[in-house]
């Protein structure tokens, strides 16, 4: 989705250079006219194109990695540059444990997760999400279920080729 705002200055300029500047490396803003602004523009006619929208699509490669009986290392890829839509800030992860329904609701600024205190020998679902200024669409769901206690090899699950 692509928002048009049209600004008009009267007096001194709307936005200041560095706030242009950091616009435009968030890819949140695109001049249409390459109209030099200073503070004695009259009547100067912006129109900017905002892109602040989610990530066109979800992370890919969402792998995860049996670390303890009880806990579990979560990697992904982030989504295909062109469907980034901005800078990614943050990921979104959603763990359910499906025997109880209980959900978690967890964040990390990195393109990994440690799940930590999890229920031992138990089924987990796990989607997760980009963020740039608003949350994109979350991934498919990835079942993996942890370690019985008594486990020694350290098996993973990994969902990869889906998108």
């Amino acid at each position: 989705m692509t928002f048009i705002l049209t600004i008009l200055t009267n007096s001194h300029c709307l936005l200041e250079p560095q706030l242009v500047i950091a616009l435009q490396y968030q890819r949140l803003y695109k001049c249409q006219k390459q109209v030099r602004c200073c503070k004695y523009c009259i009547n100067i006619l912006f129109t900017m194109i905002l892109t602040n929208v989610a990530p066109g699509s979800s992370p890919r490669n969402i792998t995860v990695f049996h670390t303890s009986p009880s806990s579990v290392a979560v990697y992904w890829d982030a989504p295909l540059p062109e469907y980034h839509n901005g800078i990614i800030n943050s990921y979104q992860l959603i763990l359910v444990e499906e025997y109880s329904g209980r959900s978690w609701t967890l964040t990390s600024t990195a393109r990994s997760y440690q799940l930590n205190y999890l229920q031992e020998y138990h089924q987990y679902t796990l989607t997760v999400a980009a963020e740039t200024v608003s949350l994109g669409p979350h991934s498919p769901p990835l079942r993996f279920r942890t370690l019985p206690a008594s486990k020694s090899t350290l098996p993973h699950v990994s969902m990869q080729g889906i998108y």
